[in-house]
């Protein structure tokens, strides 16, 4: 038995590094996957794999800067599996960082739209199905 059985979790940044580890450990911990990233190709990749070891994962593409992608990917995920139970957020740009003088503003808002605004869209959308959660337990 897995510390996550019946949980599903939305891995955003789910494609590579720490978010693609954390797909991979989050399934052989009993979760329902959803692997979330911008590129569709290494997304069903990873599902592949964990499929292929018997956990449960689907693919969503999502922009974290993009507030109707953010929702859609969230819609996705409840339509599949009912609910969210566990919101990663891992997405994040780090190839950039100069310093402040070095940095254009580009690059700033960049760094600022998918490190900072993602989360927050993010958790903005699946924050109110967390609460249900909690209200329907009372």
């Amino acid at each position: 038995m897995g510390r996550l059985d019946n949980k599903t979790a939305i891995i955003i940044g789910g494609t590579s590094g720490l978010g693609e580890a954390t797909s991979k450990k989050f399934a052989e911990e009993g979760a329902r996957v959803v692997v979330v990233g911008l590129e569709e190709e290494k997304g069903e990749a990873i599902v592949k794999e964990i499929r292929k070891a018997k956990g449960e994962a689907v693919f969503v593409q999502m922009d974290v800067t993009d507030r109707e992608s953010v929702q859609n990917g969230i819609n996705k995920t409840v339509e599949q599996f009912g609910t969210v139970d566990v919101l990663y957020n891992g997405a994040g740009v780090h190839d950039a960082y100069k310093n402040v003088v070095e940095t254009d503003e580009d690059t700033f808002d960049k760094l600022m739209n998918v490190n900072v605004k993602g989360p927050y869209l993010a958790a903005n959308a699946a924050v109110p199905i967390f609460l249900e959660k909690v209200r329907e337990r009372l």
